[in-house]
């Protein structure tokens, strides 16, 4: 086999459409295509009945629509499917091949693989792109047309989440060189299980659970077409129980169908498929079948340990259940938890119940003895309700449990009782309310029509009444589930959460349906290890984030679950996050500042101050308008980076910026903090690290300080007259003060020093003078300038020379005739050494 680039045509003949028992043939999951009619009979009603067009896919409309346009347009890029089992993955990729290639030239066209099989990078490197670098020369069909879609190959890689990581990086490589001639489809539960890379490649579409009527609609029919005796009601309990798994749906009726034929005699003739008498499928057979734990028994456990306080008695009757029935445990905690969850509870009670069976079921994963487990969900459960009684002692209604728990146990038998039944009971609980609660409180109802208990404290009061408080609502982020009370949810609404979970109740309201059975599983693909601090801080815990990426994640999220107006979208009552403190990255080093600290009027606004503004606001917030829809994300999960300035430099001005002293190394070091001072706009942080001294003249009798004069600012000279006329010269004297902007309180009598290149000291008989050239000539000119106007002087056309030693101004220019300067300031010079 050679490359795509050697055009040359390896590929044999098409293999006949018989039944083969090669190795090769048998590669991934089968389907009934091109099978006759005797192996069709035989095979199992998954791939009997699956689907051979993308019209007859089950569900997932919207995801079938935008591949029809990809085919349609001849655009089908690399696809990821990934989702729960038995959703319709492999069937929508095996669909869309037979589309586009025939039900004749898939053989040639697509090779399926399952990775849970070949998952090594041998099969990268060998099978894979073997197929992927050659070219189909001789092709019929649509493929003869130019640029068709038909003309590429199909590779499908089933459970490419059990891969292994040296394969999916081999895998990236072969994606990319190959696209001209080979589409890749990867198909896997877990999509974390993959690596970002493989991902990014990638169109993603996530196949979520099948609804209900999609799994019934399939059941009829197989139902039909196979003949199956089966009652409505266990109808009803299959698809339930399936838990939007179409296979696993198929699989039980199967089985179910099977145990059903009655076993025909040694020695008897075959009686022919419509003689046959076979049993009536009813929802015992089915939960035999699955071993799940029927309502009846569940009801039997509940009523034991919700009113029975003997421990042993508790014991007995779940240990003569299990073994009666035939149950595990591991199954009686799951049903358990759910019917728990439905209970009208205070919050604690429910959460102790929850939290408590999830640590067991986590010990029965482990491998832990069921005789021990057994007696702890009993004490678990018990000690929820010792809890509930304790609460009531406390001045809760004795007889509250009561209410509820008459309201709740004849739901737990939905098989055996009609929606009008349950209404009626529940009818009867909400008219008869508990002791203890007057009509001044407002008896609530939940949307099941049961009385449900305001709650009474005043923590619990504050939450707004969005979702029923006392209700547990299910979310799966990522791979995790998670489980959060209606009041948890509703303390920080409108939320992503509360918006899905009220539609839902409003629509079991608006149709009479059980809201427990109606709220259905909120899937979000994002970060679960994120969401737990969230879920902590809905809980009302304080979350503080650990590094900056874990600050910015926090954030991003909570962008992202917040349903906010524009105004308030900044965060959903996280914005103190970045109210205490915030990181950044200087010089590839983290740094976590409170954010009081450049917030001062001293340095502020500053490089962080404007920058986090933007960073902290969503699109709609800077250009109003700009994100009608809400369609742009929120920001990249990373902390904002400084990366071409130095840490410890950063670390010095913090330090400085803290109030703590820095020793200066040398007047570099003075220059180095000087310069990232005025990088990230320390305004008066820059006026502290400027050389500068600040003495007392005892023979002016006044402060001085003396500056260079390429420090000097425009904004912190003044001019001062002796009013007393004290100090040299005559009365009424002039002089030029100085106060360091953003530092100083008070000014103090400015001496400027200059020296260099630019500046020049005559010794004439008359004294020294100065002369002044280039930037330094400049600079002073602009001075004399500044001066002038503070002194209200008539404007001229030369620049004024300052007569120092007699304290007034002249209209000369700035010459060596008419500088003259005063001896006592031709003596001061600034040291590296001077303290900030």
């Amino acid at each position: 086999m050679s490359d795509f680039e050697d055009e040359m045509d390896v590929d044999g003949p098409a293999p006949s459409k018989d039944v083969t028992f090669s190795a090769e043939a048998n590669k991934g999951k089968r389907s009934a295509a091109n099978l006759p009619v005797e192996a069709e009979d035989s095979l199992p009603w998954v791939e009997k009945y699956r689907p051979t067009t993308l019209d007859d896919v089950s569900g997932h409309q919207d995801i079938l629509a935008t591949i029809n346009k990809f085919v349609d347009s001849n655009r089908l890029p690399h696809l990821l499917l990934y989702g729960p089992p038995g959703t319709g993955k492999t069937s929508t990729i095996l669909a869309l091949a037979r589309r586009i290639y025939g039900a004749s030239n898939m053989r040639q066209m697509v090779l399926e693989l399952n990775a849970s099989d070949d998952r090594g990078i041998d099969v990268v490197r060998e099978q894979i792109k073997t197929f992927a670098s050659t070219k189909q020369i001789f092709t019929m069909g649509a493929s003869t047309k130019a640029n068709s879609i038909a003309g590429f190959k199909l590779i499908i890689l089933d459970e490419a989440d059990a891969m292994t990581n040296t394969a999916q990086m081999a895998l990236r490589r072969i994606m990319e060189k190959y696209t001209a001639n080979t589409r890749f489809c990867i198909i896997a539960n877990y999509s974390h299980k993959l690596s970002p890379a493989l991902l990014s490649r990638c169109t993603r579409f996530r196949f979520s659970p099948l609804k209900e009527g999609d799994i019934r609609t399939l059941v009829d029919k197989v139902v039909d077409e196979e003949n199956v005796q089966i009652g409505s009601e266990a109808v009803d309990a299959l698809v339930r129980l399936s838990k939007g798994d179409m296979r696993r749906a198929l699989n039980v009726l199967q089985s179910c169908h099977a145990s059903s034929t009655p076993l025909r005699p040694k020695g008897a003739p075959k009686v022919p498929e419509s003689e046959m008498q076979r049993e009536t499928i009813t929802t015992e057979t089915i939960y035999n079948c699955i071993a799940a734990p029927p309502p009846d028994a569940i009801k039997d456990i509940m009523s034991t340990l919700l009113d029975t306080s003997d421990v042993t008695s508790c014991l007995n009757t779940i240990n003569a259940l299990k073994v009666t029935r035939g149950l595990a445990l591991a199954d009686i905690i799951t049903a358990l938890s759910e019917q728990l969850a439905k209970l009208e509870v205070s919050p604690e009670v429910l959460i102790s119940w929850l939290d408590g069976l999830a640590d067991i079921e986590h010990r029965v994963a482990g491998g832990g003895s069921e005789t021990v487990q057994t007696g702890a969900v009993v004490g678990v459960v018990r000690g929820g309700v010792e809890l509930m009684s304790r609460r009531s002692s406390n001045g809760r209604p004795a007889n509250k449990w009561a209410a509820t728990r008459v309201s709740v146990i004849p739901q737990l038998d939905v098989e055996r009782s009609t929606t009008r039944e349950r209404q009626a009971s529940a009818q009867m609980v909400s008219a008869s309310p508990s002791a203890g609660h007057s009509d001044g409180h407002g008896s609530s109802t939940s949307t099941t029509g049961v009385a449900m208990r305001a709650p009474s404290e005043k923590s619990v009061s504050k939450i707004p009444d969005i979702l029923p408080h006392e209700r547990v609502f299910p979310i799966q982020i990522g791979s995790e589930p998670f489980n959060l009370s209606g009041a948890s949810l509703s303390s920080d609404a409108p939320s992503y959460f509360s918006q899905y979970f009220l539609c839902q109740i409003t629509r079991a309201e608006e149709s009479g349906e059980d809201a427990g059975t109606a709220i259905r599983t909120l899937y979000i693909d994002r970060d679960p290890v994120t969401f737990k601090d969230i879920a902590l801080h809905l809980q009302g815990y304080h979350v503080t984030p650990r590094d900056g990426t874990h600050f910015v994640r926090l954030f991003a999220d909570a962008q992202f679950y917040s349903r906010k107006s524009p105004s308030q979208r900044c965060l959903p009552r996280t914005d103190s996050l970045y109210e205490e403190s915030f990181f950044t990255s200087v010089g590839h080093r983290e740094f976590q500042i409170p954010r009081s600290l450049l917030s001062g009027p001293t340095n502020s606004p500053n490089y962080f101050s404007l920058g986090f503004t933007d960073f902290f606001a969503r699109p709609d917030n800077l250009f109003p308008g700009l994100d009608r829809e809400g369609l742009i994300r929120p920001p990249a999960i990373l902390p904002s980076s400084v990366p071409n300035r130095s840490a410890e430099t950063f670390a010095d001005l913090l330090r400085l910026l803290r109030g703590y002293p820095v020793d200066l190394r040398g007047e570099t070091h003075r220059q180095e903090l000087l310069r990232d001072a005025r990088y990230f706009h320390f305004k008066g942080l820059e006026q502290q690290l400027i050389p500068h001294s600040i003495t007392f003249n005892p023979l002016r009798q006044r402060d001085e300080i003396v500056l260079r004069l390429e420090n000097v600012q425009k904004s912190g000279v003044s001019v001062a007259k002796d009013k007393d006329g004290g100090g040299e010269g005559s009365p009424g004297a002039v002089w030029v003060n100085y106060a360091r902007p953003y530092v100083d309180d008070r000014p103090a009598e400015l001496v400027l020093e200059i020296g260099g290149e630019t500046t020049r000291v005559h010794f004439l008989a008359d004294g020294p003078r100065a002369e002044f050239f280039r930037d330094t000539k400049a600079r002073v000119a602009k001075l004399l300038e500044v001066l002038a106007t503070k002194l209200n002087l008539p404007p001229t056309t030369q620049p004024l020379g300052l007569l120092m030693a007699a304290g007034g101004a002249s209209s000369q220019p700035a010459t060596p005739g008419n500088t003259p300067l005063s001896e006592d300031l031709v003596r001061v010079s600034l040291e590296p050494e001077s303290a900030i």
